[in-house]
């Protein structure tokens, strides 16, 4: 879905209704830093759909249909509720 924007630094994905992520989706953004997915309708995650993203710094999943925060969350800047 993102193929060539491996330098990719921002991801805005918010306000979009979003209900699920597809495993993989987030491959090739290893430069990824910011990712924002608020005001969505996401109930769950697959299994290490933020694996790849070593780089990554900031995760907002605010307002969306979560029962808990990520794992990811303990390592990383992840607002919540």
């Amino acid at each position: 879905m993102f193929d060539g924007l491996g330098a990719l630094q921002s991801l805005k994905l918010s306000f979009n209704q979003l209900a699920a992520l597809a495993s993989g989706v987030f491959d090739g953004l290893g430069a990824l830093q910011s990712l924002e997915l608020y005001l969505n309708q996401l109930a769950t995650l697959p299994p290490g759909v933020f694996a790849g993203l070593g780089e990554l710094r900031l995760l907002d999943l605010r307002r969306n249909r979560l029962s808990g925060r990520p794992a990811i969350c303990s390592r990383i800047r992840c607002p919540w509720p």
